[in-house]
């Protein structure tokens, strides 16, 4: 456990070295998704100090009742919370999107992948139309 807890503050001590500007990504992000149609809903995206082993909470999308659920992409199954089907898309494929902007809104990287959401306009649960927008909104621990 001492040499975990040592590797850790020496990863975090070369990160502040560095300069690196994403030392937010230690920590979950807090995501707001709201539509011009009335939908909106607050997310705690990634995962907290305590969890980030075995947790990377994520957007998806329902094929079947078009819902919103987020879900641990580290989980062996996955299944929305609505109507409990498993045809789900994440939010990061390209084909719930309107636009190609690489500005991003939250990112996270675990076991060679990578998850990510920009500024682009995606397709709303509600209304179906391309008009969800995701904002940054903060961190959680």
């Amino acid at each position: 456990m001492k040499k975990f807890l040592v590797l850790t503050f020496l990863i975090l001590l070369i990160i502040i070295q560095k300069g690196e500007s994403h030392i937010h990504d230690i920590a979950g992000d807090i995501v707001s998704a709201k539509c011009d149609c009335g939908f909106e809903t607050t997310m705690k995206l990634g995962a907290g100090k305590a969890n980030f082993q075995t947790t990377c909470n994520f957007p998806f999308h329902c094929k079947d009742c078009y819902s919103l659920s987020v879900l641990n992409t580290l989980s062996d199954k996955q299944s929305c919370k609505k109507c409990f089907s498993e045809e789900l898309i994440s939010y990061d494929n390209d084909s719930l999107r309107a636009g190609k902007s690489s500005n991003p809104v939250f990112g996270w990287n675990i076991n060679d992948k990578s998850f990510k959401l920009t500024d682009d306009l995606y397709i709303c649960p509600q209304c179906r139309e391309f008009k969800l927008k995701f904002t940054s909104i903060g961190n959680f621990d």
